[in-house]
């Protein structure tokens, strides 16, 4: 087995098309776990990081994992805070594998992010108006990094290094503000260093990019119509190629097939056969619906056949 050592890299969220199990336990990971997971929706059967050395608190991106139905474990990390509640309903679908408080810091705080901190002068306080309140400049650090924008007065002194707020990024040394998040993009938590994508089945058409109140929230991404999904900038949506379309409202792909198709064993939508009932959308190979009066041999078979008895003798 692998023994992977530093962050799981950001760019695993990438992998939106990925479907079976997501599994970086019993490793020697660090550092928090990358918000970019969450956009893996499509993982079905186990998310787990268990037997780690992950910090921070749990993302609540991973609470789009609803798919998930068999494991989802964190167990054994140093991970802090409270679990989200987005992250707590994927237990309602997940019974045999939960196990996300067992060897954590669950509950606890978690320790605020580091910042540089400022160089301090002496106090000095009037000589002629006895023991006032001092005033202590606060002095510029020679920068803030990246998730931060500096905020200083021209005398030195102000908030120092001030964490992006949500909806807004920041990918540069010394930045004296952070970028409100463009078309398709969010940033739902403080200290962003670029903006991520709309989850799958989302999209945000703003293109002013002025308001980050439009772009801190999954709820800001809205859900594409059935028939159709987003473009790659989730900045639109796109109607599926018939006869493919959706299962509904909010698809990432077009994966189903329209009303009077089925989808065959090579992915591709054909044309029902007589003899089934395929009047509703998402007919498969072993689901179709045989009319009564018709049969085929297994369910695996594309070719129906008219009852050569009574129809009586087969119900469908």
């Amino acid at each position: 087995y692998n023994q992977f050592t530093g962050k799981l890299p950001t760019e695993l969220g990438h992998l939106t098309a990925f479907k079976l199990s997501f599994d970086f336990s019993n490793q020697l990971l660090s550092g928090a776990i990358p918000t970019q997971l969450g956009r893996m929706t499509t993982i079905y059967k186990v998310f787990r990081l268990s037997a780690n050395r992950f910090t921070r608190a749990i993302p609540t991106q991973l609470g789009r994992f609803t798919k998930l139905h068999i494991g989802f474990k964190l167990n054994n990390n140093d991970i802090c805070g409270e679990v989200p509640t987005e992250v707590q309903a994927l237990s309602n679908n997940v019974n045999n594998y939960w196990q996300v408080t067992t060897g954590n810091d669950i509950g606890t705080d978690c320790p605020s992010l580091p910042t540089q901190p400022p160089t301090m002068v002496p106090e000095t306080s009037s000589p002629t108006l006895g023991p006032t309140a001092t005033v202590v400049p606060t002095l510029a650090p020679t920068y803030c990094g990246p998730g931060f924008f500096e905020d200083y007065d021209s005398d030195g002194t102000g908030r120092g290094c001030v964490l992006c707020p949500m909806g807004k990024s920041n990918g540069l040394q010394s930045a004296p503000i952070c970028t409100v998040c463009g078309a398709g993009k969010i940033a739902a938590q403080e200290g962003s260093v670029s903006c991520e994508l709309c989850p799958g089945g989302r999209f945000n058409a703003d293109t002013d990019a002025t308001d980050a109140s439009r772009h801190d929230s999954v709820e800001d991404c809205t859900e594409s119509p059935a028939g159709y999904t987003p473009n790659a900038a989730r900045t639109s949506y796109e109607k599926c190629v018939s006869p493919f379309t959706t299962r509904g409202e909010g698809s990432a792909m077009c994966d189903a097939c329209e009303a009077l198709h089925y989808m065959n064993e090579d992915g591709e939508c054909a044309s029902c056969p007589e003899g089934t009932n395929c009047n509703s959308v998402g007919n498969e190979m072993g689901s179709l619906w045989i009319k009564a009066g018709h049969f085929r041999t297994v369910p695996s078979s594309s070719e129906v056949y008219p009852c050569m008895f009574e129809k009586a003798a087969c119900l469908g």
